[in-house]
């Protein structure tokens, strides 16, 4: 009896200490993933020539951060396009408009965020080459938006070089199409950045995750759209 006792204290033992070892793994990969971004270092893309305009546009979204946390609701994610828009105006975009994006036109592109990007583009101004490129980038950024920042950022990088060497698109669509890459990349670095600030401080309290996705950047850059292309 003693013995069987003795054997089943010990099976415990083991079985605590086999746990503990998973929880401390599964908690060093996740913040492998955590450290990952802090090894990133700017420019984003050093080929992309208007990379500058992204960086600015980042130090824009560093500056909503300080007094607003990321935007989870229609209202908040109204409240961060009107900060971009009225902070960028004379500093990125040539001629910017009053959106005027109402609730339920936010709602709308959340809903379905790929007909206000083709509503977008296709009255623009800008060649037939270049609208298609502009709505295959947003729309991958559409359907991928539960991938890590760097393999976007891997994305963004081939798609500037494809951008770059296409003799179909002018010199200066192209700056159109790399601003609309660099600020988008440079944005959802700041959320992925923020998001690993989060999940920082939520370990040892709380052992999952930061919730995946990057839905209020995408749709704030389809409503910036405007601003960016003519």
């Amino acid at each position: 009896m003693k013995n069987l006792i003795l054997c089943s204290l010990l099976l415990l033992i083991l079985s605590s200490c086999t746990n503990e070892s998973d929880l401390t793994t599964s908690d060093n990969v996740e913040y492998g993933k955590s450290n990952s971004m802090k090894n990133i270092a700017f420019p984003l893309n050093p080929k992309n020539p208007y990379d500058q305009k992204g960086k600015k546009y980042y130090d824009a979204l560093q500056e909503f951060y300080a007094s607003n946390n990321k935007p989870q609701s229609i209202d908040e994610i109204s409240t961060l396009i009107y900060f971009l828009n009225d902070i960028n105006k004379n500093k990125l975009y040539q001629k910017a408009q009053n959106l005027g994006y109402s609730s339920e036109e936010i709602a709308a592109i959340l809903s379905n965020p790929s007909i206000k990007l083709i509503e977008i583009v296709n009255n623009s101004s800008i060649s037939s080459p270049s609208k298609t490129q502009l709505i295959l980038f947003i729309q991958y950024l559409i359907e991928q938006q539960n991938l890590e920042y760097l393999e976007i950022r891997d994305y963004i990088i081939a798609f500037d070089s494809t951008i770059i060497s296409d003799t179909a698109i002018n010199e200066e669509e192209k700056e159109t199409i790399l601003t609309v890459s660099t600020i988008t990349s440079y944005a959802l670095y700041a959320e992925a950045e923020r998001k690993d600030r989060d999940w920082e401080t939520s370990v040892g309290h709380k052992k999952t995750a930061p919730v995946s996705g990057y839905t209020s950047t995408v749709v704030s850059i389809i409503a910036q759209l405007q601003n960016i292309i003519h």
